[in-house]
């Protein structure tokens, strides 16, 4: 099961970036929202499936809108997942709360 709130940590080009992650089910549909980088962030088009996820959104950072798709699982209280934007690839880990 997907649904919690997570502290989660990005890696990206300039570095660590911590935030949270909070995924919600209802069957396989998976609404919420990513915490990061000083915004809330609402998921888009997410789905679960036993223990893993996608879902898209929008990340606001200082230099304006980023489109993302994300895609992991959870093991127990960890997280674990990759972030797909135009710039890169950024790891997601986290535990949840």
């Amino acid at each position: 099961m997907v649904n919690g709130t997570y502290n989660v940590m990005l890696k990206t080009p300039m570095g660590v970036k911590k935030g949270q992650l909070i995924l919600s089910t209802d069957g396989e549909v998976l609404t919420g929202s990513l915490v990061a980088l000083g915004s809330e962030n609402p998921i888009e088009n997410g789905n679960a499936n036993g223990d893993s996820f996608t879902f898209s959104g929008e990340l606001k950072t200082a230099m304006g809108k980023t489109a993302f798709d994300c895609n992991g699982t959870v093991d127990g209280d960890a997280i674990t997942g990759s972030v797909k934007t135009k710039k890169g690839t950024l790891a997601l880990t986290g535990k949840r709360q």
